[in-house]
Parts: C-alpha cells; sequence; structure tokens
C-alpha cells in the first residue's frame, strides 16, 4: 500500500483546520452595543457560538436576546454546534481515505464525502445567518428587553430605553468560510479528470504498445 496526499487531501487539511478553529473561536456571532448613559457603562460585547452553548444554562441573561433557554436562536446555536462536528468528523474522514489511498482504489466515495463536507458547511454558514437574524428579530421587536436588564435603561422609572445594538458575524463565521473555499476547491480538485485518469499517463503509453506489439506479432505466427 502506498501512503500518500493528494492536492484534493491538501485542500481537505486546510478545510479541517478551519473547522477545529472556527469551533474553539467563541464568537460565531457578536452582538455590541453602548450603555453608556447607565452608571459604570460604556461599549459591551457579547459573542454566540459553539462554546456558548456548554455555559448556556449559567448565563440566563445573555440567552434573552436568543428567545430564551428554549428559544429559536438557542436551538440554533445547538443545530450549528452539532453541524460542525458533523463537518469535522467527515473532513478528517476523507483526509484519512485519501491518505490511504483512496483516491485511486474508491474515488467515487471518496468524492461522496468531499461533497458532502461541503455540503455540511454551507448548511454551518446558513445556520448561523438565521442565528443571526432570529437575534436581530427579537432585539427589534423588544422582546428581550424585559428580560435583557443590562440592555435597558429605565431613564424615568418605568420606560425601558433600548441602546444602538450591532449584530455581526464573528471571527469563526469568515475561517469557517475560509474552510468552505478550500472544501469547495478539494471537489474541483477530485473531480476533474487530470487529477484522477491523467494522473498516471505514464500506465497508459505503458500498455498501448504492448497490444500494438501483440497484434503485430501474432500475425506472422498464424500464417
Amino acid at each position: 500500500m502506498v501512503l500518500g496526499m493528494s492536492p484534493a487531501a491538501v485542500c481537505q487539511v486546510f478545510t479541517l483546520v478551519s473547522m477545529c478553529t472556527s469551533i474553539a473561536d467563541p464568537n460565531w456571532i457578536e452582538v455590541s452595543y453602548s450603555n453608556s448613559s447607565q452608571p459604570g457603562g460604556g461599549d459591551k460585547r457579547i459573542i454566540y457560538g459553539v462554546a456558548f452553548t456548554m455555559r448556556a444554562p449559567q448565563n440566563l441573561t445573555d440567552t434573552a436576546p436568543l428567545g430564551g433557554l428554549n428559544g429559536w436562536g438557542m436551538w440554533l446555536l445547538y443545530a450549528l454546534a452539532a453541524l460542525c462536528y458533523i463537518t469535522v468528523l467527515f473532513s478528517s474522514s476523507s483526509l484519512l481515505m485519501d491518505f490511504l489511498g483512496g483516491s485511486s482504489s474508491r474515488p467515487r466515495l471518496l468524492g461522496t464525502l468531499y461533497v458532502f463536507t461541503a455540503a455540511v458547511i454551507v448548511s454551518v454558514l446558513a445556520v448561523c445567518v438565521a442565528c443571526l437574524y432570529v437575534i436581530r428579530h427579537n432585539l427589534h421587536q423588544g422582546a428581550s428587553v424585559r428580560h435583557w436588564g443590562s440592555l435597558s435603561t429605565i431613564a424615568t422609572g418605568a420606560v425601558p430605553l433600548v441602546p444602538a445594538v450591532r449584530i455581526s458575524p464573528g471571527d469563526s463565521f469568515w475561517i469557517c468560510f475560509t474552510g468552505l473555499l478550500f472544501s469547495c476547491l478539494a471537489v474541483v480538485i477530485h473531480v476533474t479528470p487530470s487529477s484522477s485518469s491523467a494522473s498516471d499517463p505514464g500506465h497508459q503509453e505503458d500498455t498501448e504498445p504492448l497490444v500494438i506489439h501483440g497484434e503485430e506479432g501474432g500475425g506472422p505466427g498464424d500464417t
């Protein structure tokens, strides 16, 4: 068995590194706001991501923009975390299979793993965008004001005043997007004919003369 890595597997290495980094980095969605009108206030920031799902029960106040601990935003974060780990599973499996020679022995199965990896990464980004819009909707509708006391300033003792809130994708989102680019590149390299059928041109050059030589040598022997 010849061990080695194809160019597609090299791209998949960068995909795997990008996904692991995005899981370790907690900043998938960033919510920042200014609360300078309150004593001790100022620019504050709350970040949501895979790591947040592990400590959400201890931070009930911060789950308010997600709709609460059982809100749509929280369930989308759980789905985001699950899809991230599924992506790591597909990416590492395809990388190991390519390293063990799967690009030549089982190219279709390996190509399927590459495509599934890219598809799951697209799902990860889609879930992250959906969660971002859920947070934005909750904040604009004021659903979280009654729960998220740190976002409200009681100016008159009765009317909550919500400060300007900025919601944007975090670092992990763009790292994951980079992983998607590498994953798509791995798919393109794998399905390109030059990476499979034309990867061993010497084999075709060796076999064709043998066939021609057999036909020419068999004629005089039969006469």
